[in-house]
């Protein structure tokens, strides 16, 4: 069997022979994966064991298939933990809890999309489902397990339409769902919640545990009649032993496989001075896009300085490339006129409607992108550059620097930058496009939650507002009020502010003191810039309002191909959405 296809049964137990019937071998009990999921329901007294049980399936499953090929997501609105194991793979990326109704919200929002995506657009019509796609694919997909508390979700929120739609078709599209309850109250079952529930009972089998026992039904496994010969043992296993093989493995993975973050610069120490710390965007650290806070003499544009240098010391222009909006008087990123992976820099504090417009022209080559790599029949850009190793496109990082003035109110336009923002953010991960917001503070701005949900890298200075706290991490996780600003202590998380994935390190220090820093990073990209040849760099325009200071772009570090899309025009000398109002 190929690795990367799904278990053609779901293990959940034994059936051993009872004592008045010959010796004989367990018979494992093994549900048909295309059944698309079951229905877990128990009584007060079994719920532990229930708990138990359902994870053990869900460890099994994962040890089953190749590392990180296998995501769980669990919708259960409780206090109290449930799978306690399967919360060790939060910091992998791996496992995800929906704990309450707008967490639920965007996370069936993206697995309603990723199961669209995949029935629409990957799989053909002569291919049965994703194992079977997987089977044979280059790039296979990942696999989703849906661990869902029936006590809370569905909820009235979602229409029960919607949750028809998914579930007829999840199989197909790679998910299994296991759904659980305890004992049911009739009166919270109303509206669509009552219809979903009514309708998921209806389609999935369920397995009943009463008194901390377990039975079959003829529903849920056609060859329960054995029961009357053999006594079933639901699914157990060294949870402890298992969890650190997984943990294991993933680890290991992950050292073999740094090279599928398209973008990793060290820009601080730990604690202890031994290690270095990474900023990293990509499929690896499966974070993409990033926002960075800080005060004035925190050490905030000292580490962004270190990141942008450090980009074009570990990537070409053909790889990276850098558009910089500077809405700091113009100042802050002046000093990269002459770095060979700019591609623009926009230096003009007054004039917002450049953001709009670049992340118009994002959107536009997103939209481009999007239209390139389904012709050439690939999910994402690793997969398209690897097709196309002559001709790659690059990487691009949007640095909008004290970004939260495009959030405030009195910005006239700011409904129409959030809409194209949250495209972007939305769909650029998979197209190369990717951003970083850099600000001194939130206070006076309004940046709306779907934007920062988008948003899992968090790097922050110490913070002495507390409301700017609340805004970037999780309730509770007040870390970044408690560094030490006189170490440049940062705070780097990469998972949307959970604690757990909170990581303290000292920023790196700047090239030089700060009256020398200027003339030494010039320095820098210069020798840099005269080490690449011609192809590998670009030279920026420099954009204050319509006033384009280079306006001889080179047509350089572009693939060499006649029908690429993406080879800028070297007669413009504005961009088209300069030449009027923003739309």
């Amino acid at each position: 069997m190929n690795k990367h296809t799904f278990p053609w049964g779901i293990y959940i137990g034994e059936l051993s022979p009872k004592e008045n019937v010959a010796k004989t071998e367990d018979i494992p009990v093994l549900l048909p994966s295309e059944k698309g999921g079951f229905c877990v329901n128990y009584d007060e007294e079994s719920e532990t064991i229930s708990n138990q049980f359902i994870e053990n399936i869900a460890l099994l499953l994962m040890q089953a298939l190749p590392p990180k090929s296998l995501h769980i997501h669990t919708f259960d609105f409780d206090t109290a933990p449930r799978f306690r194991y399967l919360s060790q793979l939060k910091t992998h990326k791996l496992y995800h809890l929906y704990a309450n109704t707008e967490q639920a919200k965007k996370g069936f929002d993206e697995l309603e999309e990723i199961a669209r995506h995949r029935l629409h657009d990957l799989l053909p019509p002569e291919i049965a489902n994703l194992s079977e796609y997987n089977k044979t694919a280059q790039y296979p997909e990942n696999y989703h397990l849906l661990l869902i508390n029936l006590d809370y979700y569905p909820d009235d929120f979602i229409g029960v339409k919607r949750i028809k739609s998914f579930f007829e078709s999840a199989s197909k599209a790679g998910f299994y769902t296991i759904f659980y309850n305890g004992v049911e109250d009739d009166e919270e079952l109303k509206g669509n919640r009552e219809k979903s529930i009514s309708y998921i009972k209806q389609k999935f089998a369920t397995l009943s545990i009463e008194d901390k026992t377990a039975s079959l039904n003829t529903d849920l496994f056609e060859f329960s009649q054995l029961c009357e010969f053999y006594d079933y043992q639901l699914a157990d296993t060294n949870q402890t032993q298992i969890i650190a093989n997984i943990i294991e493995n993933l680890t290991a993975c992950e050292k073999e496989n740094t090279e599928n973050d398209f973008l990793q610069i060290p820009i601080a120490k730990t604690q202890d001075g031994r290690s270095d710390i990474y900023f990293s965007l990509g499929e690896n650290s499966q974070n993409y896009h990033a926002i960075l806070i800080g005060g004035t003499g925190s050490g905030k544009s000292v580490l962004l300085n270190n990141l942008i240098i450090g980009i074009a010391e570990r990537y070409t222009a053909q790889q990276v490339q850098l558009y910089l909006m500077d809405y700091k008087n113009g100042v802050e990123f002046d000093v990269f006129r002459n770095h060979p992976n700019c591609v623009k820099l926009f230096l003009d504090e007054t004039d917002f409607t450049l953001a709009i417009g670049m992340i118009e022209e994002f959107t536009q080559e997103l939209q481009l992108r999007a239209e390139l790599m389904s012709q050439a029949k690939v999910k994402d850009i690793a997969s398209y550059n690897q097709l196309n190793p002559d001709t790659p496109l690059p990487y691009k990082l949007l640095i909008i620097d004290e970004a939260h003035r495009l959030f405030e109110s009195d910005f006239k336009q700011r409904q129409h930058f959030v809409k194209y923002l949250d495209h972007l953010l939305r769909q650029g991960r998979s197209y190369g496009l990717h951003l970083l917001l850099v600000t001194q503070t939130l206070q006076g701005s309004d940046i709306p939650k779907d934007i920062l949900s988008h948003i899992a890298l968090r790097l922050s200075f110490k913070l002495y507002n507390i409301s700017d706290t609340y805004k970037l991490f999780e309730s509770g996780n007040d870390v970044a009020t408690t560094l030490d600003g006189h170490k440049f202590e940062v705070l780097i998380n990469t998972d949307s502010g959970i604690k757990t994935a909170n990581q303290i390190g000292r920023a790196n220090p700047p090239l030089a003191e700060k009256e020398q820093e200027r003339i030494a990073i010039e320095t820098k990209l210069q020798q840099i810039k005269a080490s690449r040849l011609p192809h590998l760099i670009v030279t920026p325009q420099i954009l204050k309002g319509t006033v384009v200071e280079n306006k001889e772009t080179e047509n350089q570090a572009q693939p060499k191909s006649d029908n690429n899309i993406f080879i800028q025009d070297t007669n413009k000398t504005v961009p088209d959405w300069l030449n009027g109002e923003a739309k």
